[in-house]
């Protein structure tokens, strides 16, 4: 799946048929209303737009960093970027996500719902 703002769709849909005629797997393309939520950090920060944005040829050391780096203010979900990457990833995988935990926190678990995820976070767990 690749999930672009509406001004990217063109370019992402030119891909996807690239993909097609080379016998590829063909990824649906996704326009979505919520890229910018899906910023690491807020808009102005950042030293450049791959600092900030998860990419896909990012290798799992470069996403654990940004991850790790990623503007979270405490039980507070309105802008949260790993909570948004989460919506995304359950609603495209449709499946589970699991996340570790300190111990201190309720040890590890595994969500099947964003709401599940955006409560437990909400309450500082």
């Amino acid at each position: 799946v690749l999930c672009c703002e509406a001004e990217h769709g063109n370019a992402h849909r030119l891909a996807a048929r690239y993909c097609e005629a080379r016998g590829l797997v063909v990824p649906e393309v996704r326009e979505r209303d919520v890229m910018s939520q899906l910023r690491l950090l807020p808009a102005g920060q950042g030293k450049s737009e791959a600092d900030v944005q998860l990419l896909l040829m990012d290798d799992q050391d470069a996403v654990a960093k940004k991850i790790s780096k990623a503007f979270c203010m405490p039980a507070k979900t309105d802008f949260c970027p790993p909570i948004a990457w989460a919506s995304e990833l359950l609603s495209v995988s449709g499946g589970q996500l699991a996340v570790r935990r300190a111990p201190e926190n309720g040890g590890d678990r595994s969500y099947s719902s964003i709401d599940e995820l955006s409560v437990d976070f909400a309450r500082g767990a």
